[in-house]
């Protein structure tokens, strides 16, 4: 067995020193990757602890079929793919929101960066509950039945926590509408 395959092992049977070692190991190279693929060294690094934060908590159940590297780089890899998706679906739904309620017009418009950066904080802002009923359905475009499965929750609950965003995100930003 190699090296890296004991590595592997040790982690799976909950050696917090082999865990450090593969931390230490690929940290670096892990944070590079991911930074050229999302073009964010702040956001990488977070994707990277993210990666090592599931295997460990995971850690009995994760299967590592090749190499823990193999498996570390690819997790990096779809964590990256997840970012980017989610923030293309976030900036298309924010330009279109913008010219829908802002605009009252129903087509795609360029937006000004600076206002779609006051969205994005103010649906940040959102209460934790209401945020993830928010970005499942209008930012994921999941169903309202669909979040209510995910939250566990009743779907009378989604909408309430929807009309609750909706509320907030027109007070704090009825000062940019025309």
């Amino acid at each position: 067995m190699s090296e890296e395959n004991q590595l592997a092992k040790l982690i799976q049977q909950g050696d917090e020193k082999a865990f450090k070692t593969a931390f230490e190991l690929y940290y670096e190279g892990l944070v590079s990757y991911g930074n050229h693929l999302v073009k964010n060294m702040e956001v990488s690094r977070d994707m990277v602890q993210e990666v090592f934060l599931t295997l460990w908590e995971k850690r009995n159940i994760v299967s590592i079929h090749s190499s823990l590297k193999a498996y570390l780089f690819t997790a990096i890899n779809h964590q990256a793919l997840n970012h980017i998706r989610h923030n293309k679906i976030k900036r298309a739904f924010q330009e279109q929101y913008i010219a829908t309620w802002l605009y009252g017009e129903n087509k795609q418009i360029a937006v000004d960066p600076f206002l779609l950066e006051i969205i994005e904080k103010a649906i940040n802002s959102l209460p934790p509950k209401a945020y993830q009923s928010f970005a499942l359905t209008q930012i994921d475009e999941l169903s309202i039945r669909e979040a209510a499965k995910i939250m566990c929750v009743a779907e009378k609950t989604i909408d309430n926590h929807l009309a609750r965003s909706r509320k907030i995100l027109k007070q704090k930003l009825k000062k940019y509408k025309n």
